[in-house]
């Protein structure tokens, strides 16, 4: 008796990172070739118990298979050949699918108020949804493109993926699709501002008032601002509980004037 062909295509798909799937979750099709009187010895139900995946966790994302120009990474086990017996022999096409992994990566930077992009203290960065096989390679040896387009006019706040944005290269991204999640904090600025002593007689043209502020970053706009300020109230005499310029705060009781805070008479 003449050798009959029986032809399987064995399809299927995973996720790169992840174990194979159970023989279970195969779906095959286009058999052919098999007898009438022959079809209980095979019935289509039971034929994904046979199959045999030759990828692994690490095997990267693409599509792999006979049908897609490539060598077989589907297959059938011995049991097969001998359940279906010597009047068949067994062939087959695969085409099997691996999907690419999704994961995140999350970083934060932080700059005070009154910086320039360059003073951005940057964390580490995290992923999450990395297999364990890939952390080294992932975390390691990754090149991470930051693009920081604040300047020192940055009002304070939080922003997310817009005045900071990351973004990845490199061999390794090829097996992955990542969300990039990037958050600029724009902190306060800190400076003390020292006002000069300074001695007149009542009645007398008030001088000029000077001072000195601690913090490099706003030195020169600051001690302006806060000297004019500190004039014009002075000559109303007004009480103030604090007076707040953007990121300079000045305390003062409710009883007191700013002539008595800012200057000495």
């Amino acid at each position: 008796m003449c050798r009959v062909t029986l032809l399987l295509l064995l399809p299927g798909t995973k996720v790169y990172g992840d174990a194979d799937p159970s023989t279970s979750s195969y779906i095959v099709t286009g058999v052919s070739g098999l007898t009438s009187w022959d079809s209980t010895k095979l019935p289509i139900t039971e034929l994904q118990a046979h199959i045999v995946n030759n990828t692994t966790e690490q095997t990267d994302a693409g599509k792999y298979g006979t049908e897609n120009g490539g060598a077989a990474v589907l297959s059938y086990n011995t049991d097969l050949q001998a359940k279906a017996g010597a009047n068949y022999t067994v062939n087959y096409a695969d085409n099997f699918t691996i999907t690419a992994r999704p994961i995140t990566f999350n970083v934060e930077g932080t700059k005070e108020y009154g910086t320039g992009s360059e003073h951005t203290e940057y964390g580490v960065g995290s992923f999450t949804n990395v297999p364990d096989f890939a952390q080294a390679t992932v975390n390691g040896s990754t090149v991470k493109n930051l693009v920081n387009t604040s300047d020192r006019t940055t009002n304070v706040g939080d922003y997310a993926n817009s005045l900071l944005t990351v973004s990845h290269s490199g061999a390794w991204t090829k097996n992955y699709t990542i969300t990039e999640n990037a958050t600029l904090h724009v902190i306060p600025a800190d400076f003390t501002y020292t006002a000069d002593h300074t001695t007149y007689w009542q009645g007398e043209h008030i001088p000029n008032q000077t001072g000195k502020v601690t913090n490099d970053m706003v030195r020169t706009w600051a001690t302006w601002l806060v000297s004019l300020l500190g004039r014009l109230l002075l000559r109303a005499e007004i009480p103030v509980h604090s007076i707040s310029l953007g990121m300079v705060l000045i305390m003062a009781p409710a009883t007191t004037k700013l002539s008595n805070l800012l200057y000495c008479s």
